[in-house]
């Protein structure tokens, strides 16, 4: 990530932030607009949410937001796609959010009928972000939260790997 790709905002009103992020996913979910214009208000949204003071208070409010266009499968491959992109990089600011998102991109792989594009994609964020999760997970010893999330991973880790152990391949 690019040092300060997202600039703190230290002097906004919470109230303000959160409307502000609020009313850029209701914009988003207008039937009437395109990927592109959706795909903008996702990341204005994403913006404010990393340059929040609070990073960790904020995502936790939204990271469902973001979770259910991923989860529209008549959302487009690029709205899906920058959501995945979005949960690697929410993941860098709070590992707690892995048992949250482990079922969702479990799920999306356990569906056959999601595009490849996206499958790559999951499988690619997964690997980049394994040694991380391994780190937090070990950091955080007995500690029933991290022993769940890693149990999440866990299934979506051995997703994966009968996806490698395929006769299908390609």
């Amino acid at each position: 990530m690019a040092e300060n790709e997202f600039q703190q905002v230290s002097d906004e009103d919470p109230k303000e932030i959160y409307h502000f992020i609020g009313k850029q996913f209701s914009d988003a979910n207008a039937p009437e607009i395109d990927d592109q214009t959706k795909i903008t208000y996702l990341k204005q949204a994403q913006d404010r949410i990393f340059a929040a003071e609070d990073v960790g208070t904020v995502l936790d409010s939204f990271i469902d937001n973001f979770l259910s266009f991923f989860n529209k499968e008549e959302n487009s491959v690029k709205i899906r796609i920058f959501t995945i992109k979005f949960i690697e990089k929410a993941y860098l600011f709070d590992p707690s959010i892995v048992k949250k998102i482990a079922a969702q991109l479990h799920h999306s792989l356990s569906n056959l009928s999601d595009s490849s594009e996206i499958h790559k994609k999951i499988i690619i964020v997964v690997t980049q972000l394994y040694p991380f999760i391994l780190q937090w997970v070990v950091s955080r010893k007995n500690d029933i939260e991290a022993e769940s999330a890693w149990e999440s991973f866990s299934v979506l880790k051995g997703r994966i790997m009968q996806m490698v152990d395929s006769k299908n391949e390609g």
